[in-house]
């Protein structure tokens, strides 16, 4: 008579190779995967996404996945019909949306001649929990020029998309800012002749900084603050006074006057 022994030893499985990144942008994966059996081999079969198994060689490759998450699973079966018991799998997760940088233009007075020290805050959303660093070009904290500047933003995510934006950072004149303080002093509640005062030196400024008389422009300033402190507590209040003189002061720090 004849003795068979039966052969239920199941072959084991293992993914080689590099598999997908985790996340990544790549829509494309390809997996290489070996087994081992005490009788071999036989073949092997894969699945994607929780899908029926089905007969597969090494390397299994697959194109043009969806954005999400994925499961990829391989089993080795014997010529007893065997199967790996615990197949070898690998998730991941597919992300081809770039970050979203947020980050609005900004507008300061100049505080010197070189212009003014800007700190802006830009930040970025994203698919992933993380939310990437933004790196932006020129950098919050430095020193920007009189005028306008594009700040270039970018930020880069765990699976490799990059966002980008930019915005403005404009950093007033002498001659902006000088607008700006004759606004200030028609706005307050200043009796007719005051005001009237007060504004003709700046125009006077105003006229003699557009001609490029930096001497002539810090008189007339210098005048203004004179007219602003025999003014302040008796035509109007300190506190709207002590703002006149530092935006006048500030004005005056820029065009390097004495």
């Amino acid at each position: 008579f004849t003795v068979t022994v039966r052969d239920t030893t199941p072959p084991d499985t293992s993914l080689t190779g590099t598999p997908p990144a985790n996340p990544t942008k790549q829509t494309g994966a390809s997996f290489t995967f070996s087994g081992t059996d005490n009788v071999g081999v036989a073949s092997f079969e894969c699945t994607l996404d929780g899908g029926a198994f089905a007969a597969c060689t090494s390397p299994k490759s697959y194109s043009g996945l969806a954005e999400g998450n994925h499961i990829f699973q391989v089993r080795a079966r014997d010529a007893a019909g065997n199967a790996t018991q615990t197949p070898a799998k690998h998730t991941w997760t597919i992300d081809t949306t770039s970050p979203v940088i947020t980050a609005g233009n900004v507008t300061v007075d100049a505080t010197g001649p070189a212009g003014a020290t800007v700190t802006f805050a830009a930040s970025a959303t994203d698919a992933n929990p993380a939310s990437p660093a933004v790196t932006c070009t020129p950098a919050s904290g430095g020193t920007f020029a009189i005028g306008t500047t594009t700040v270039k933003c970018s930020a880069t995510d765990a699976a490799g998309n990059t966002g980008s934006a930019s915005f403005t950072v404009t950093v007033k004149s002498v001659g902006t800012q000088l607008t700006d303080l004759q606004a200030k002093v028609q706005s307050l509640p200043l009796d007719p002749t005051a005001r009237k005062n007060l504004q003709s030196i700046l125009q006077n400024a105003q006229a003699a900084a557009g001609k490029g008389d930096i001497p002539a422009t810090c008189d007339k300033l210098t005048s203004f603050v004179s007219q602003v402190q025999a003014l302040s507590g008796k035509k109007f209040a300190t506190p709207a006074a002590d703002g006149l003189l530092i935006d006048a002061r500030r004005i005056m720090a820029v065009l390097g006057c004495p």
